[in-house]
């Protein structure tokens, strides 16, 4: 699910509800409502096939850190985030992604403006404030915009595609898709040599006759067509 810029919590969101209670007798929030915190979208400045990762997200004038580890290539969204306790004053926002060989993949520092999150309104929110950005080749940390989906200077979205039972079946902030042609495996009930498994990760293009174009770091191109009513994956294994 694509978070807005007003949202700004990002992937840090934990959703609650807020009601009148019956007869009108006061107001009641069943869970807390949001995490403050800043979240960082790694997708466009990794390597997907650079291994794994360690990315540090901190705000050094609140002494606040996390590191976060993943795979470039895997169904997980390259990202970082931390959970930090802001107000509405700007902050400065670290950035340090490292390789599990210690190298260092990306690192920026930038300002950035935490914007205030109240979801269930502000008796069951209170004063939360979230930072949600994207980092940039440029190494800049910008604003992730209200509903952006983020894209690559070709105007790709970085998506996972389940290879466990082969290449069949992709889905993303849109729909479900089914690779044109069918499942595409090595006769085994698995991926063709070349795939990565349980994921590989590539680049998704909305083409003009509805479809979606896969292609990858290696090599790989294949066509996915939104699926029909009624469609189940190939079962395997």
């Amino acid at each position: 699910m694509r978070l807005t810029a007003a949202a700004a919590a990002g992937a840090l969101l934990l959703s609650g509800c807020s009601a009148l209670t019956p007869g009108g007798g006061g107001y009641f929030c069943s869970a807390i409502g949001a995490v403050e915190g800043v979240d960082v979208d790694l997708s466009q400045v990794l390597p997907l096939e650079g291994g794994d990762y360690y990315a540090e997200v901190s705000v050094p004038s609140l002494g606040a850190s996390n590191v976060r580890g993943f795979a470039g290539n895997d169904g997980y969204d390259p990202a970082g985030d931390l959970e930090a306790d802001l107000s509405g004053d700007p902050v400065e926002v670290h950035v340090l992604v490292v390789t599990e060989r210690g190298d260092v993949a990306y690192e920026t520092t930038d300002t950035a403006q935490p914007v205030l999150f109240q979801p269930n309104g502000p008796r069951c929110d209170g004063d939360n404030f979230g930072i949600s950005l994207v980092a940039t080749p440029s190494g800049e940390l910008r604003e992730r915009g209200d509903g952006e989906v983020v894209t690559d200077a070709r105007g790709r979205t970085t998506e996972a595609v389940g290879t466990s039972c082969g290449v069949e079946y992709l889905t993303d902030g849109f729909g479900e898709w089914r690779r044109e042609g069918g499942v595409l495996d090595d006769g085994a009930g698995g991926p063709p040599p070349g795939w990565n498994v349980p994921d590989q990760r590539g680049w998704v293009t909305r083409q003009d006759d509805g479809t979606l174009l896969f292609e990858d770091e290696r090599g790989h191109v294949e066509r996915f067509a939104p699926i029909q009513d009624g469609w189940f994956p190939t079962p395997c294994g």
